[in-house]
C-alpha cells in the first residue's frame, strides 16, 4: 500500500489531517494535497515527479566520477 492509499484509508476512517500526519510522519500539507486528489490526479502527480529534472542532474556524471 502506497502513501496515497494510506492517507485515503485513514481519511475514510474519519481521522483528522493532523492525526494522519502524525501517524504517518508526513506534513499536514501533504495529507491535505493527497485528500484533495483523486486516483487519476495522483497518477499524473507521480508521472510529473518522475519527469522533473533535478538541480544536480546536469552535474551527475561529474559528481559520480569524484
Amino acid at each position: 500500500m502506497n502513501l496515497y492509499q494510506k492517507v485515503r484509508l485513514c481519511k475514510k476512517k474519519g481521522y483528522s489531517n493532523k492525526r494522519i500526519s502524525k501517524d504517518l510522519k508526513i506534513d499536514r500539507k501533504t495529507v491535505r494535497k493527497y485528500c484533495e486528489m483523486n486516483e487519476a490526479d495522483y497518477v499524473r502527480y507521480l508521472k510529473s515527479k518522475e519527469q522533473k529534472e533535478r538541480v544536480f542532474d546536469i552535474y551527475r556524471d561529474e559528481i559520480l566520477s569524484i
